[in-house]
């Protein structure tokens, strides 16, 4: 799955369903309208081996290609605001986190380091 994917899908995860303080409820939750995912959460959902079970997978979504590229537009200055702390601001809006993915989008579309392929995680 090429990393711009990563994005649009996580994107739309976003769109279903935005929250803050919590990668996601998406895992433990039957009932689709009261699931939602923060900026990183929906980035792990949408990776692939990366969800439902963070901690069991132990590969966490600050670590993919996806999350290095939305960093880059909320932390264009690399002073370190990171992507659960931006997102978790208590003025952010569910407007700013879809621009930031819109730009995260358009950053990889016009920039494939390697292909932008995100690598599945090998069955067991």
């Amino acid at each position: 799955m090429k990393t711009v994917d990563v994005l649009i899908k996580a994107r739309e995860y976003i769109v279903s369903g935005w929250g803050q303080g919590a990668y996601c409820n998406r895992a433990d939750e039957k009932d689709e309208k009261d699931c939602y995912c923060c900026a990183l959460g929906a980035i792990g959902m949408a990776t692939p081996g990366c969800y439902p079970n963070v901690r069991a997978s132990k590969k966490y979504p600050e670590n993919t290609p996806a999350a290095r590229y939305l960093n880059q537009v909320v932390s264009p200055d690399r002073l370190g605001m990171c992507i659960a702390a931006w997102n978790d601001a208590p003025c952010r809006t569910l407007d700013e986190v879809l621009k930031a993915f819109d730009k995260a989008i358009a950053n990889a579309k016009r920039r494939h380091i390697n292909g932008g392929r995100v690598a599945a995680r090998a069955a067991k």
